[in-house]
């Protein structure tokens, strides 16, 4: 039996599930039938990866503008929102998981809602596994079950002539009292819903964010251990990013070893003085005594050049008294007439 064949008893069926692809087409939204369901797709629409498609629809639709009379989980409620704001979807999954149910919940929404809705199955079992379903509901009175074109049309047609007979009843039984306080009610346990959501989500948030410092409260519980030692972070620990973590420790780690050195009392620098606290006076002291250096290694270098008799650098004097102990053991030497006999003649040879 062909999709066409279905159609074809509700005359009108077609508006509601065939949009107009010819007039789509030629203002050029879609250059084909594929274009058009692929625009559809969720995963053309998650293609960047910033959309999570498994929470990414069920805060879209209010609790109250949904009609599902069937379990449903969150899955399932992701997926039957998801086609509620106009995305094909395929849902996939072994026997067992819903698939029929998630089926007849869109089904009893849509009709809910007014709209007409058509379901087309290969395989008869199927058909029958969603009309079992909707028919414990009650609801088999608003549902035509084709397997045969011909053989199924007396039946339809007379559940369709039933249903016109009785639109007078139907029309008294949505307004009287009974119906304005099941509206009622549904409406204010819709709300008590949303509020338990909001709720919560804020918990979830609270539990998996890891906005403060780059870790969750979940995974900072599951990983502390609270027989080890401790410190108090309270006003520190949104500084301390677990993201950067390895940078931080290797800067601690020398920070370490930088404060052993220091902190030795035979370092030279032990006893130095803390520049936190300088200001501008202080600055300029410590340029003039800057500016002073140079001036004093001039003075240095030229009475130098006066002792030795030639002349010489910054960084000669600076070898020199690197090396000033070895200077005068040579000069030891030196005393002794045999040694200064030898080394005399060699003065004039460079190096």
């Amino acid at each position: 039996m062909t999709t066409e064949a279905i159609l074809g008893i509700f005359p009108q069926a077609d508006s509601y599930l065939v949009p107009d692809y010819d007039h789509m087409i030629a203002e050029d939204k879609w250059k084909d039938l594929d274009a058009f369901f692929t625009d559809k797709s969720l995963n053309a629409q998650a293609s960047d990866g910033a959309v999570d498609l498994s929470h990414y629809f069920l805060t879209m639709v209010k609790e109250e503008e949904s009609y599902t009379p069937l379990p449903i989980d969150s899955h399932q409620e992701n997926a039957l929102n998801a086609v509620k704001r106009g995305n094909s979807v395929v849902v996939q999954g072994p026997p067992g998981t819903g698939k029929s149910q998630l089926i007849g919940n869109l089904v009893c929404d849509f009709i809910a809602r007014g709209k007409k809705v058509l379901v087309v199955s290969q395989k008869r079992a199927a058909l029958d596994v969603v009309y079992e379903r909707l028919k414990e509901l009650e609801l088999e009175d608003f549902l035509a079950l084709v397997h045969d074109f011909k053989a199924d049309r007396a039946a339809v047609y007379q559940k369709m002539a039933r249903q016109i007979d009785r639109l007078q009843d139907y029309s008294r039984s949505n307004a009287n009292l009974d119906a304005v306080q099941i509206d009622r009610s549904f409406k204010k346990a819709s709300h008590q819903i949303e509020e338990s959501i909001d709720q919560l989500n804020e918990y979830k948030e609270a539990l998996f964010s890891e906005k403060e410092c780059g870790l969750s409260v979940k995974e900072l519980y599951l990983s502390s251990d609270p027989d080890q030692p401790t410190m108090n972070l309270t006003q520190e620990y949104a500084s301390l990013d677990f993201r950067s973590i390895d940078s931080f420790l290797k800067q601690l780690s020398l920070f370490i070893d930088y404060s052993k050195q220091l902190d030795d009392r035979s370092h030279p620098w032990v006893d130095r003085v803390s520049f936190a606290h300088f200001g501008i006076n202080e600055l300029k002291k410590i340029q003039a005594v800057l500016e002073e250096i140079p001036q004093e290694a001039r003075r240095l270098v030229e009475g130098l050049q006066y002792i030795v008799g030639e002349e010489v650098t910054y960084n000669d004097c600076r070898t020199l008294s690197e090396n000033l102990d070895k200077l005068k053991e040579f000069n030891g030497f030196l005393k002794n007439k045999e040694v200064y006999a030898l080394f005399k003649p060699m003065v004039a040879f460079p190096n």
